[in-house]
């Protein structure tokens, strides 16, 4: 589905990805860097951007692409299979770009809760994350998920809008903050 609006935060924005986004995707999920925990993903274009059109018009699952606010790609993630009626949903398929603005993957995070939670209106995200993909699974337990179940390929959390509005603001805070100490260090 499209997003009606970008979410845009302090750094960087949300938007729909689009077929002309189809190298840019690819080049991420193709690098040995990023890749290590994603499913393979055959190396043309041309099915990326097949796979692109599929998933832009099914309901329920939203593609977008992370940006600088000048525009810049700086990563994709996905809020998706949206249960409209036990207001849950999954996110992830999250890749940044390591030469990305250091704040990037904190602040899309908020920007993806953002969406669901107050633009859909959800309640709560269900995500698994694999047990060797450690800094993500550090990353969503510093931020107040919990985990309610695991499976052969790695621990299942959740975390709800409630969990997200008691981070909410200190995270805010603290992107917003080094956005002052990066304005000072520009101004000398």
């Amino acid at each position: 589905m499209k997003l009606k609006n970008n979410i845009t935060g302090t750094h960087i924005r949300l938007r729909t990805a689009t077929e002309d986004d189809a190298q840019f995707i690819l080049d991420l999920r193709l690098n040995p860097k990023l890749n290590k925990y994603l499913t393979k993903t055959d190396p043309s274009v041309e099915k990326q951007k097949e796979w692109l059109r599929a998933k832009l018009y099914q309901e329920n699952d939203y593609h977008m692409i992370i940006e600088s606010l000048k525009g810049e790609p700086l990563g994709v993630v996905a809020v998706y299979n949206i249960n409209p009626l036990g207001k849950t949903f999954e996110w992830g398929r999250w890749i940044v770009k390591p030469e990305a603005p250091k704040f990037t993957g904190l602040e899309s995070a908020l920007l993806c809760y953002e969406l669901a939670f107050d633009h859909l209106g959800l309640q709560k995200a269900i995500f698994g994350v694999m047990h060797e993909n450690e800094r993500v699974i550090s990353f969503h337990r510093r931020f107040g998920a919990t985990i309610v179940r695991e499976d052969p390929d790695g621990p299942w959390f959740e975390f709800t809008k409630e969990d997200f509005e008691k981070v909410r603001e200190k995270y805010l805070r603290f992107i917003q903050g080094k956005d002052e100490e990066q304005k000072k260090e520009d101004e000398s």
